[in-house]
């Protein structure tokens, strides 16, 4: 590990509420896996918080420099994002190489694993759908985890997993 990432994970550790499940059943030689995985993602999952529900340009153009074509805007947001969302899906793949066994995931591995699978599909399903949204208008209903991870509809809600 090379020095700016050992203040980093030294910086982020503290941080980790390791009383709380599934992260109070993590081995302590395990530890350094689950802190890498914060270190790598540091962030990214808050700048996916409204992607879906503000206009793409106006996400865009306000991270922009003045006097940047909007649609240039828009481009390099898109393209940072995504990179974002692979930084994030090789943070999951690291941490799983990490800890899993012979036998499998431990079952705090897997549940935490869940989670962090359900948030980034979350976050690419929120860019996708600004994505179309900005393009092509309405991108129709979303899967929507204040749903439970189901379509809202007039009377109720479905799961299609």
């Amino acid at each position: 590990m090379d020095e700016l990432r050992a203040t980093q994970a030294a910086d982020i550790e503290p941080l980790i509420d390791w009383n709380v499940g599934p992260l109070d059943e993590v081995p302590d030689q395990l530890r350094a896996f689950v802190v890498d995985y914060y270190v790598t993602t540091a962030g990214i999952p808050d700048c996916f918080d409204g992607v879906d529900e503000v206009p793409l340009a106006d996400h865009a153009v306000s991270s922009s420099p003045d006097g940047v074509d909007p649609a240039a805007a828009v481009r390099t947001f898109v393209q940072a994002h995504l990179g974002m969302l692979d930084t994030w899906y090789g943070a999951i793949d690291s941490l799983d190489a990490g800890v899993r066994g012979a036998d499998g995931l431990p079952s705090w591995a897997e549940r935490f694993l869940q989670g962090t699978a359900q948030e980034l599909f979350l976050a690419s399903s929120a860019l996708n759908s600004a994505v179309m949204t900005h393009h092509h208008g309405s991108a129709g209903p979303r899967v929507s985890e204040a749903h439970g991870f189901a379509y809202p509809l007039s009377n109720g809600t479905v799961r299609p997993f």
